[in-house]
């Protein structure tokens, strides 16, 4: 039996399974970027390509979904893994 709750409250809304096979193109993976990514992962969306050159400093780290941890890495391995 499966007991997963995380998508419970947004069933009612929509359909979650209607996003299963949706891709999604971030172009940018900042502070804009990766809340969105972020916002979609939690919306039951799966399938991402991350685009971003940028690399995650100590400047970006407060207004960023990655921490401090992530500092020195690739903007989008920082976020995908987040």
């Amino acid at each position: 039996m499966n007991n997963d709750r995380t998508f419970e409250r947004i069933e009612s809304l929509f359909d979650i399974k209607l996003f299963a096979d949706m891709k999604v193109l971030v172009a940018g993976c900042g502070s804009g970027g990766s809340s969105v990514a972020l916002q979609l992962v939690m919306s039951g969306i799966r399938n991402f390509t991350l685009l971003d050159h940028d690399t995650l400093g100590p400047e970006n780290v407060i207004r960023h979904v990655c921490g401090r941890s992530f500092i020195g890495q690739k903007k989008v391995d920082a976020v995908a893994e987040v």
